[in-house]
């Protein structure tokens, strides 16, 4: 079995294709002129990578740069492997000697919370829900959406955005 890791980018293209979808989606949004240089820029640069996983980590810390985020950022790779879903999270998160392992709510329909609690790890679940909402191009607002919706929808405030939320801060 293919690790992550070692999957490579079939094509060339995925960059322009990318962005030709984006301006397809969002030529209209009032932040697009200012937003589309920086992304392009992003996107061509992470061309370069020929691994999905260089690419996702490159995109990952410039979008964290860029939106002034601090939090430190490991590869999976760095630490002692286990088997199964939940013994490789628990295993990680140990070794960071970590108390709390936050997930996205998917993660739901396989993380055995017994085992996590068993290792003295909570297990808390995100929630995309209780954003202020902003006006999108298209229909009512959706929550489920990446990070070019909010940058090419709220621009520099971007950061602020996603910082907020119903419930308070995060």
């Amino acid at each position: 079995m293919q690790r992550i890791c070692e999957v490579a980018v079939a094509g060339d293209h995925w960059a322009e294709e990318h962005l030709a979808a984006m301006r397809h989606a969002y030529a209209r949004a009032p932040y697009f002129r200012s937003e589309i240089h920086w992304i392009s820029d992003l996107l061509h640069t992470a061309s370069r990578y020929a691994l999905l996983s260089e690419i996702n980590t490159f995109l990952i810390r410039r979008i964290c740069e860029r939106l002034g985020i601090k939090t430190r950022l490991y590869s999976s790779t760095i630490f002692d492997r286990s088997e199964g879903k939940n013994e490789r999270l628990i295993s990680i998160c140990k070794q960071l000697n970590a108390e709390r392992y936050l997930s996205g709510p998917a993660a739901r329909s396989y993380i055995d919370e017994s085992l996590w609690h068993r290792e003295g790890i909570e297990v808390a679940y995100k929630s995309y829900d209780g954003y202020p909402e902003y006006p999108q191009l298209h229909g009512s607002f959706e929550h489920k959406v990446s990070i070019v919706d909010v940058l090419f929808h709220v621009g520099s405030e971007a950061y602020r955005y996603i910082k907020q939320s119903k419930q308070g801060k995060l």
